[in-house]
């Protein structure tokens, strides 16, 4: 069984960086040290097929002052491309760009640096190659493309109308069965927009409550409870936790093939109404900066209820990957930053 999960993995291809240092191949020269710095490229951690990629490297310096050559490699996909030679008038840089090819997964690519008697230099970088087609990166969730959805048409952009929402009727609700991805609010994981269409974006309660599109709304306290008295097929109060809920709305779901939700001998995956609840963790944010936490291993959504005691707080409810229960929470309104799952009174019901 695959045990790299969705965003352990992730986070793990953001921060993956190497830097190697080797001489020229097929050189016999002496050579008199090594070049100086570090190289740098900005390649993004989640890039989508089709992206136009601009890789500018920097850091790294010939100790005499003079010029650098530049190569790059990416060999999953048979590219080496040397873009500048040393003291070349025609090069003025070691920009290289490409084209993220028709496929998914996590890769990496390299960039050297090497001047003439000198050791070469080289940086690794790690990227995913995400697609957020149903069936693309995330696959059993069990929708299909003809299942019951909504298109957001609020989006704008490139990849205006892509987001697509599929809902289930439970308890006479209509349930989002996937994170809100609204861009015109909320943050993207890690600030990578390809991922709102994987996980969802991440708001406060503030933009939460606005964000649903029209006719639907943020559930409210009453309507998580009703869900919970449909997913455990017994009565559940509101403001309780949810006693073996949790399973019943987890989706046993795969992002590039690793699984999102670890095994967990107590939790029994169900999808009872095809919910895909997905551990996509939450944020704590400061209106600026954001702290992306209990990715791998937690969901967390929004209710509308706020706190009758603290006005700087409301209700959330979540899930644990090593617990069968959806549990509830109350989180600041100002830094807390959860997903959401819009709600609306089922077509064709009261």
């Amino acid at each position: 069984m695959k045990r790299i999960a969705f965003f352990k993995a992730m986070l793990l291809a953001a921060a993956g960086t190497a830097v190697f240092s080797c001489h020229k191949e097929g050189s016999s020269s002496t050579y008199v040290g090594s070049l100086e710095g570090l190289i740098s490229f900005d390649m993004p951690a989640y890039v989508r097929a089709g992206d136009r990629i601009t890789l500018t490297p920097s850091g790294v310096y010939h100790p005499e002052g003079l010029s650098l050559g530049y190569y790059w490699a990416a060999a999953a996909f048979d590219i080496r491309d040397t873009v500048r030679l040393e003291n070349d008038p025609e090069s003025i840089s070691g920009e290289f760009i490409f084209t993220v090819p028709d496929t998914t997964g996590t890769f990496s690519i390299t960039c050297g640096a090497f001047a003439s008697d000198y050791n070469a230099m080289s940086t690794v970088r790690n990227f995913t190659i995400v697609d957020p087609a149903v069936g693309g990166s995330l696959t059993g969730t069990g929708i299909e493309k003809d299942d019951k959805f909504i298109t957001d048409t609020r989006d704008t952009g490139a990849h205006k109308g892509e987001n697509v929402y599929y809902y289930s009727t439970v308890g006479g609700l209509d349930w989002f069965r996937n994170n809100l991805a609204y861009t015109g609010s909320g943050i993207p994981y890690m600030g990578y927009d390809v991922m709102s269409y994987i996980s969802g974006r991440y708001y406060t309660y503030e933009e939460a409550v606005t964000a649903c599109p029209e006719g639907w709304r943020l559930p409210t306290e009453a309507d998580w409870a009703a869900l919970g008295s449909a997913l455990t097929d017994s009565e559940t109060a509101p403001f309780t936790q949810m006693s073996g809920a949790a399973g019943a709305m987890m989706g046993d779901i795969y992002f590039n093939g690793a699984k999102m939700w670890e095994f967990w001998p107590d939790v029994k995956i169900t999808d009872r109404y095809g919910l895909c609840a997905i551990p996509a963790g939450y944020a704590v944010t400061d209106g600026e900066d954001a702290t992306f936490k209990g990715s791998y291993g937690y969901a967390a959504f929004w209710t509308a209820t706020e706190s009758p005691e603290n006005g700087a707080e409301a209700y959330y409810h979540y899930i644990n990957v090593n617990e069968p229960d959806i549990f509830i929470g109350l989180g600041d309104k100002r830094t807390l930053a959860a997903s959401v799952r819009c709600v609306r009174d089922a077509v064709g019901q009261e």
